[in-house]
Parts: C-alpha cells; structure tokens; sequence
C-alpha cells in the first residue's frame, strides 16, 4: 500500500480485521515480512514473518537452518538509528509505515489494551479462556482473539523472537511504546504484547529493544470519518470536510468491479 500526497491506497480487506473496537482500528489479520511483494506473511497460518529491533525499519528472516543472519544483540543494536530514539517510535521510524506504507503503524499500549478489553481469547475447545491459551490452527501454534462486539477473529502465531543469530521461543510482539522507569529504563527495554500460554492478557511487560520481534500493525480507519471522497485507481483522494451520509469511517472495503466505497453500518 502506498501515500502519495493525499491519495491513500484502501488495504485490501484480506490483510486486516474489524473487531468493532470503540476507536476505528482495526488489526493487519498477518505479521510483516518484507520479503514478500506486499509486505505481509503469505497466510494469517504461518510462522514465517520478518523480525526487527525496536525502532529500526531493517527486517530479518530466518534463514534456511532457522538461525538469522544477522545478529540481535546490545552492540550491534547500539550501531543503529533506532538506538537513539528516546520516546515513542515516530512515523519515520515506524517499520510498519515504512514497509507498507499508507496509514499503518505499529501498535501502541492504548491499541493493545483496547485489544485485550473487547475481545476474548479461546481455546481448543472454543471456549473463553481468563488467560492467554496456545492452540493450534491449520498446523500453527498461536493465540486467537474473538470480538465481543462482532465474533470475528485474529490469530498471533507463536513466531519466537531473535537473540543473537538464534531464535527464542520466547511468545511476544512489538509495541510502539517506550518503556518508563529504571527498573526496566528507555534506552534497553521498550513495551511488547505478551502471548505466551498462561500469561495475562493486557501484562504490562517490556522487552530488551535489542531483541527481533514480530511486528502485527494497526491502521486507523477513523481516518476517512466525516471525509467527502472521490474514488479512482484503487485510492481514495480527500475533496472536502463535508460528511457523507452514513458514513462512520469503519469497515471500508473497495470494490474495483464498480469503482466505489462500499461500507456496513
């Protein structure tokens, strides 16, 4: 997905998921993996993604022996851009705005505490879980969140997370947040979204910055809210503040067939 100047790109709708949360966000249905053309894993079922340090845009895979070729660790992440950032990830250093482009971003505390409050983690058996439960689908493991408001569904793989050239089986993503305090202070340590099996959804828990996380991004779709806009060549362009009847910003899909904006109330 790309920005040029104030035409915005619509992400197709099979790389994300309205869970009906109260601010508009909705949550990418895949991790990032820059090797692929879009910038998405190839399947929401996958354990194949890009891992990156905190506040860097470089993403790394694993390579064909499951070790990366680049290595995780305290000096060569003091070599980096991200090492200098001191507050939360800014847009320029915000790997899922830089890889996908358009609107998406990285998760925030808010984004993911907004998460935790409107849905609900299932197990094997389809029930609800009070804690963080690994399950398997189509051969993954991960975690799986239902809506409370509208029952769809996202499901984090348990990918593990870079240390060194190797891979930790460690059950944690990324979050754009920086870390506070001196226990665990800013310039080590930034927030991450906890999924092991039996953690505590919503845990407030840091990570070492150095460390290759997974990366689920956001996008806002408030964004279009109250926005009179043209269509053309799979992008949106804004025309005016006028609202458009019936338009709430949230569940925007775009129909190439006919060429317009089609939305559920």
């Amino acid at each position: 997905m790309s920005t040029v100047n104030n035409k915005i790109q619509i992400p197709s709708v099979e790389y994300y998921v309205d869970l009906g949360l109260p601010s508009g966000v909705v949550w990418a249905t895949r991790n990032i993996d820059v090797t692929q053309t879009d910038g998405f894993a190839t399947t929401p079922y996958t354990y194949d993604c890009s891992y990156f340090s905190w506040g860097n845009t470089d993403g790394h895979n694993l390579n064909t022996g499951g070790t990366f070729d680049y290595e995780f660790s305290e000096s060569g992440y003091s070599e980096t851009s991200g090492s200098t950032i001191m507050t939360d990830i800014p847009l320029s250093a915000d790997a899922a705005r830089q890889n996908l482009g358009g609107h998406w971003r990285l998760p925030t505390v808010e984004d993911y505490e907004e998460l935790v409050a409107n849905t609900d983690c299932i197990d094997a058996s389809g029930n609800v879980s009070s804690v963080n439960t690994v399950i398997t689908i189509n051969g993954v493991d991960g975690v799986l969140y239902r809506s409370k408001t509208n029952g769809n569904t996202i499901f984090f793989p348990r990918v593990g997370i870079g240390k060194d050239y190797e891979k930790s089986n460690s059950f944690i993503y990324w979050l754009g947040t920086i870390s506070t305090g001196t226990t665990y202070p800013p310039t080590t340590h930034a927030r991450e979204m906890p999924y092991g099996d039996g953690t505590t959804r919503g845990a407030n828990q840091v990570t070492r910055r150095k460390n290759g996380l997974p990366i689920r991004p956001v996008f806002n779709f408030t964004l279009f809210q109250n926005q009179h806009i043209n269509v053309f060549d799979n992008q949106i362009e804004y025309l005016s503040h006028k609202a458009s009847p019936g338009f709430d910003g949230k569940n925007v899909s775009f129909i190439k067939s006919d060429n317009i904006i089609r939305y559920k109330k």
